[in-house]
């Protein structure tokens, strides 16, 4: 009766990948696959089953499941494919079967597997998650974004996705929001070791020095290390003790880390360990930097280096552009209006509960003749027409049935900055007197972002607001967005 009990609470606890899936690239630093291997004895038990009953596909999903876990994905993918042949709408099956496509690194087959479990079950909170972290591997970070949040909102007690999207903020540089997440799929679940070892990664090696804590980034990592010695939250305490200035047992840290990763043949992130050993060496804390930069990524596209004339639509009518590929390469004078109130408070309210979800949300002053002063919110800036009626579609898929495609070239800058800490300060004042800022390249220097103010039509319309923020001691001026 033991054996049989013991059986039953492992095949159930394998009907849960979650509990186990991990892997450092898209989890933030979390400890390698589960060396958790079955008992072959299960693939036997199944496999009876399957030939007393050839159309038992939950044996043929569970038995897929202990393949994945053995590491034969093909032998998995296998199985879940032929439990959905048995029954199309076995949405755990179609789950599963993304699962291992993810892990075989096939990330567009693994979203549509996802997908078809979300349709059958609306509320699967654990394949929204996982489709998020496809949707994070495809760097599509506004869609991850975006099912981790409705992971959440169908079940808020869910640590998993608070610490997946913690990760992703902190690759977006929005540290606070990262310190957030990581911090409530702790209060969930304190022994969760991946989130406190990316909570004390970020306090440990955060580039803006204000975010950064080492004491607590400490305790943070030696809990991980208590809970699961793995190589990954050892590496993390290593960067724990070197930001508290324990520079030698930083360096005896990461050897044995080192040292560790090495035995088990790891190869792929040996540099990466060793650089961070020659720092300590040298006494000096690691610094974590992201191509991401804050809100924003974008792709540098090659455009052919020739005068032409762009015609495009804007709200009214045909305008005709006459700049060339280099300079249309340079802007984005297109952006989506989603909604537009009387009350200033109430518009920042609305733009700043947006960007907390992923979205680039920003608001925008505009007097209209005979109807008063408005606050507009608007989301993104694009370089086509097409690119922003694109992102608009998606909008209206969300829910938002105003969104508006406008073509707005000008904008207020407040400055252009390559310390992130210096835009952080200027965008917390500029907030601070009732602006809600947003961030684009430096259309002048790739490694600087500019902080920019509202978008409008004119440069007339965008005078008004420069000379506010100028009586209120910014250093504004009028460019093209």
């Amino acid at each position: 009766m033991k054996c049989t009990v013991i059986l039953y609470l492992i095949v159930a606890y394998l009907l849960f990948p979650s509990l186990l899936l991990s892997s450092e690239e898209h989890f933030g630093r979390s400890s390698e696959l589960s060396k958790f291997k079955p008992n072959q004895n299960l693939i036997k038990v199944f496999s009876t089953l399957i030939k007393k009953n050839p159309s038992d596909y939950q044996a043929y999903n569970k038995r897929g499941v202990v393949w994945f876990y053995n590491g034969d994905y093909d032998k998995a993918i296998f199985d879940y494919t032929r439990a959905l042949s048995e029954n199309l709408n076995y949405a755990e099956a179609y789950c599963n079967r993304g699962v291992a496509w993810f892990f075989k690194g096939n990330f567009d087959q693994a979203i549509e597997d996802f997908t078809a479990a979300i349709t059958i079950k609306p509320r699967y909170f654990e394949a929204y998650c996982f489709r998020g972290d496809a949707w994070y591997k495809k760097e599509k970070i506004d869609l991850a974004i975006s099912d981790y949040n409705a992971a959440l909102e169908i079940y808020p007690q869910y640590a998993r996705a608070y610490n997946n999207r913690g990760f992703i903020w902190f690759r977006k540089g929005e540290y606070g929001l990262a310190i957030s997440d990581y911090s409530s799929a702790l209060e969930i679940n304190p022994d969760y070791a991946e989130a406190c070892s990316n909570l004390s990664w970020l306090l440990s090696t955060c580039a803006d020095e204000q975010y950064r804590n080492g004491e607590k980034a400490v305790k943070l990592a030696e809990r991980a290390v208590e809970i699961n010695s793995s190589v990954t939250f050892i590496d993390t305490l290593a960067a724990a003790l070197a930001e508290i200035g324990k520079f030698n047992e930083a360096v005896s840290m990461q050897e044995k880390a080192i040292d560790l990763y090495k035995k088990a043949g790891g190869k792929v992130k040996l540099a990466q360990y060793r650089e961070r050993l020659n720092s300590y060496k040298n006494n000096k804390p690691w610094r974590q930097y992201f191509i991401i930069r804050k809100v924003i990524k974008y792709e540098e596209k090659k455009i052919e280096a020739k005068s032409a004339k762009v015609i495009e639509k804007n709200e009214s009518k045909q305008v005709i552009l006459r700049k060339s590929h280099s300079n249309l390469h340079n802007t984005y004078p297109y952006t989506i209006q989603i909604s537009s109130y009387r009350e200033k408070e109430k518009s920042n309210r609305k733009a700043i509960e947006l960007r907390k979800g992923g979205d680039m949300a920003f608001t925008s002053y505009a007097h209209i003749p005979g109807k008063g002063d408005w606050h507009r919110i608007f989301i993104g800036f694009y370089k086509s027409l097409s690119e922003a009626e694109k992102a608009a579609a998606e909008l209206k898929k969300r829910n938002f049935p105003y969104a508006d495609v406008r073509i707005m070239p000008y904008a207020v800058q407040a400055g252009s900055f390559d310390s992130d800490q210096e835009l952080k300060k200027i965008e917390a004042d500029l907030m601070a007197k009732g602006y809600i800022p947003h961030i684009a390249p430096d259309r002048n220097d790739n490694s600087k972002s500019r902080l920019l103010i509202g978008a409008f039509k004119t440069e007339e319309k965008a005078e008004v607001v420069a000379q506010r923020l100028k009586e209120k001691g910014f250093n504004a001026k009028i460019v093209r967005r």
